[in-house]
């Protein structure tokens, strides 16, 4: 017998788009699904039209208007399937979504995600999201240095895991957090398909970007809740002194913030990593933060020299290393940095990827070369905007 799937659907002021919403669902390849559709104080004809079905797989209910987390938690405590779903009411499924997701399944993991194609008002396409697979144990260090690697309504969740958590109501983001909660915990599998239609248009909160405010909140959040060792995995927490440690820790995450934008934050932290090693100290340490220092700042030789001089190179030297020779465009210089890294470290993302941007530089046979247009451009953006902050604080 097929396992039943629940659907979690809130609804708030969704007449425009609902009835295509719930019809990608009903007509869904894989049957055996309840649809539990939350109105959540709608005050336009939403109810009507979800009235208007008559299928006993949709499990209407209605509510005071209590946001996105209080909507979605009231669906997780009615839900009565294995696996959970998440579908908001302006969005659409392909008809193989359902099948396509169960059937990734495997004993040990507790998600699966897809990538989506993103829609507008018209169901033009305007874009595409693709997800990555991720290790669980280093999914906030991604997501710090990028964002998320999947998309929150692209995933079919074990519901034995999603159960052992509540919608944060207070928080911008809620379901990027109960995604982050749930991918520390549990292996993932990511189907490299479009399964879901993601529209974005201009009532949906995530037509406006993020504001600095917010980001920051996020990110904040992140650094603030999480233990250096999870947010910075990279590091040898077991074996260097505790001053080391929390020199580099800070002034990685500086030049994680300045490509995230958050150029004050940025600044804060490189300061504190140089308040973590002592006045007059010339050693690998100070010569790996002088290197970051560069780096943000944009001096890309000096980068390279303080880099360069470091005695006892780990895999996280010559990372940095790598991407101030890639910024510098010495490619194979920097390929062998990033190889160097990874034969220390073999499972260390950051190389991993930065070889990624090599090789599409290389002619190396990839799908998407797109690493290094979006590397070098944002780091040029952020130097210029960098300059342009610090120019008017001096004044």
């Amino acid at each position: 017998m097929s396992k039943l799937i629940t659907i979690m659907m809130p609804a708030y002021n969704a007449e425009k788009f609902i009835k295509a919403a719930i019809e990608s669902l009903l007509n869904q390849t894989y049957t055996n699904f309840e649809l539990l559709i939350v109105n959540d104080g709608s005050t336009d004809a939403t109810k009507s039209i979800i009235s208007s079905f008559d299928d006993p797989r949709i499990v209407y209910m209605e509510q005071n208007n209590m946001g996105e987390a209080g909507a979605r938690n009231t669906a997780l405590e009615r839900t009565n399937g294995e696996f959970i779903v998440f579908q908001d009411a302006d969005d659409l499924s392909l008809p193989n979504r359902l099948e396509t997701l169960v059937e990734a399944f495997q004993d040990g993991i507790g998600i699966v995600h897809s990538d989506m194609l993103i829609i507008n008002e018209h169901d033009d396409v305007t874009g595409c999201f693709q997800g990555v697979n991720f290790d669980h144990k280093q999914v906030v260090r991604q997501y710090l240095k990028i964002g998320n690697p999947f998309h929150n309504g692209s995933m079919m969740v074990r519901s034995s895991l999603l159960k052992q958590f509540q919608y944060n109501p207070l928080i911008y983001g809620t379901d990027t957090d109960m995604g982050l909660r749930l991918a520390r915990i549990t292996k993932s599998i990511h189907i490299p398909q479009a399964l879901l239609l993601y529209r974005k248009h201009s009532n949906n909160i995530s037509t406006a970007p993020m504001n600095y405010n917010t980001q920051n909140e996020t990110v904040h959040r992140l650094l603030d809740e999480y233990k250096p060792e999870e947010i910075i995995p990279e590091l040898d927490w077991e074996n260097d002194s505790q001053q080391d440690l929390q020199a580099r820790y800070n002034a990685i995450i500086a030049i994680t913030l300045f490509k995230r934008n958050l150029f004050k934050d940025s600044q804060e932290y490189m300061s504190n990593a140089y308040h973590n090693v002592y006045d007059g100290d010339t050693g690998d340490t100070v010569l790996f933060l002088q290197g970051i220092s560069k780096l943000i700042s944009g001096n890309i030789n000096k980068a390279v020299e303080s880099f360069m001089l470091i005695n006892d190179k780990d895999h996280i030297s010559f990372n940095y290393l790598g991407e101030a020779l890639l910024l510098d465009n010495k490619i194979q210089n920097a390929y062998r940095a990033f190889s160097h890294a990874l034969r220390i470290k073999p499972n260390y993302f950051e190389a991993i990827e930065n070889l990624k941007i090599c090789g599409s530089l290389m002619e190396y046979h990839l799908m998407d070369n797109s690493y290094y247009k979006e590397f070098k451009q944002h780091i040029k953006s952020n130097h210029l905007i960098f300059k342009r902050q610090t120019f008017m604080l001096s004044k």
